[in-house]
């Protein structure tokens, strides 16, 4: 287990739409290019900035409760691996992609799964829904790189 945050960008969408969910804490703001606005990670994420729409964090709700017993991912050498006991929160991340694609007017999301600060920003080209999911399954996404997702 390793404490990690989801952070999901819905690009291009004008007003907060917030998945709900049992299993998952979500926080929002706007997220703009604008002084002072630092957002979640806004300082540490540079390009982010210029990416408009909401930008949605993401954590598991266990959490708020000062439960880390609970969370989303485990780590090796800085891959995304999901273990059988996470299985519940990816169902609920891909149910959770799904419905912000569809928020998104132009049907594109980052997904960031966060976990240590750095220097450098990493982003992948576009990948399709399909083929970020299959990759999450098959321990392929890495720890602080931003993935665009099309439908």
């Amino acid at each position: 287990m390793v404490i990690s945050d989801l952070n999901i960008i819905c690009i291009g969408q004008s007003y907060p739409n917030v998945y709900q969910s049992d299993l998952l804490s979500i926080s929002y703001c706007k997220n703009k290019a604008i002084k002072g606005n630092t957002g979640f990670y806004l300082d540490d994420w540079q390009v982010i900035r210029y990416i408009k729409g909401f930008w949605y964090y993401i954590i598991p709700r266990k959490r708020e409760e000062c439960n880390y017993d609970d969370e989303f991912f485990d780590y090796s050498s800085n891959k995304v691996i999901i273990s059988k006991s996470k299985i519940k929160f990816i169902n609920e991340i891909e149910r959770m992609i799904n419905y912000y694609l569809e928020s998104s007017p132009i049907n594109q999301i980052g997904v960031l799964i966060r976990l240590f600060y750095t220097k450098k920003e990493k982003v992948k080209g576009i990948l399709t829904k399909k083929d970020f999911i299959e990759k999450l399954y098959n321990n392929k996404i890495r720890f602080d790189t931003l993935y665009i997702i099309k439908e």
